[in-house]
């Protein structure tokens, strides 16, 4: 579908992408602003890319919602910065993830990648951790409405004032560094470093007075679509990411509650699908039936 000619892109695969990432960005923020806004305190950090201040030709289908995403973190901000509520947006630039992976399959491909990214690089899941943080302390307190590039300078659209010496009159170009399989334990640093974007959506159990209790807890439950994450804040509010495969005779529904029991919790507060995929949302009715 990503990969589509702008002619064939159809409704549904339009709405599909717009429905998860743009409509959902809006709807969670302002359900947690309800939260924030009566104690004025909060931190919002959506999630966009380097395509929502660069203009990218493929995939076509995905490339109107990260300029979306930019112009309602703005908004956003105008609207609930009186109440001490910040809206900001992390836009990562080029990482190697399971959605986009068989792009790094094709060297040459990652070569010529490599070759306008000034760090000559693509991103790494850890490169995205300070970043993350940054924005969901009270350090950004005077930090709103901005879109902060983790890009490795790939949008400076940088190109060679003088052509190439040589023979063959082009750039001789190295290989990426990076550009192998990432590792399992890479790629769930990466969850974790999106996760915790996410989940600083939801903590909105700071006093009146702007104080918020330190540390929260992460449980990573492995399940069929790879993995379950549950959060849970130091005063006992939940937020449980993606649930799981329906089939095992609900395997995965009963991991999630023998971690929702280790996290002393007795029920989930809030469930976020990354994407509506059946070893994602599968185990819904399953963990319904277990736990409210």
């Amino acid at each position: 579908m990503f990969e589509k000619p702008a002619l064939d892109i159809s409704w549904e695969d339009w709405n599909l992408i717009l429905d998860t990432n743009l409509r959902g960005s809006f709807f969670v923020s302002q359900a947690v602003a309800r939260r924030m806004i009566p104690r004025r305190y909060g931190r919002i950090v959506n999630i966009g890319s380097v395509t929502s201040v660069s203009g990218y030709a493929r995939p076509r289908t995905i490339r109107g919602q990260p300029g979306g995403i930019r112009q309602l973190t703005m908004s956003l901000a105008d609207d609930w910065g009186k109440h001490g509520v910040t809206v900001n947006c992390l836009a990562p630039g080029w990482f190697r993830t399971e959605q986009n992976k068989v792009l790094y399959e094709n060297k040459e491909w990652v070569d010529y990648l490599c070759d306008r990214i000034p760090v000559k690089r693509p991103g790494q899941p850890q490169d995205l951790d300070a970043a993350v943080v940054f924005l969901a302390a009270e350090s950004s307190r005077y930090v709103t409405g901005q879109t902060l590039l983790v890009d490795g300078g790939i949008s400076t659209g940088a190109v060679p004032a003088l052509a190439p010496v040589g023979p063959t009159n082009r750039r001789r170009r190295k290989r990426c560094p990076g550009s192998e399989n990432m590792s399992r334990t890479s790629f769930r640093r990466g969850i974790l470093a999106a996760s915790l974007s996410l989940f600083f959506l939801t903590v909105a159990f700071c006093d009146a007075a702007g104080r918020c209790p330190k540390g929260f807890a992460v449980y990573f439950v492995d399940v069929e679509g790879g993995q379950a994450t549950l959060f849970v804040t130091p005063v006992g509010q939940s937020l449980l990411i993606d649930t799981g495969w329906p089939g095992f005779d609900g395997r995965d529904a009963d991991r999630i509650v023998a971690a929702v029991k280790l996290a002393g919790i007795s029920k989930i507060d809030y469930v976020l699908i990354t994407h509506f995929h059946n070893d994602h949302v599968g185990g819904v009715p399953q963990l319904v039936a277990r736990i409210p």
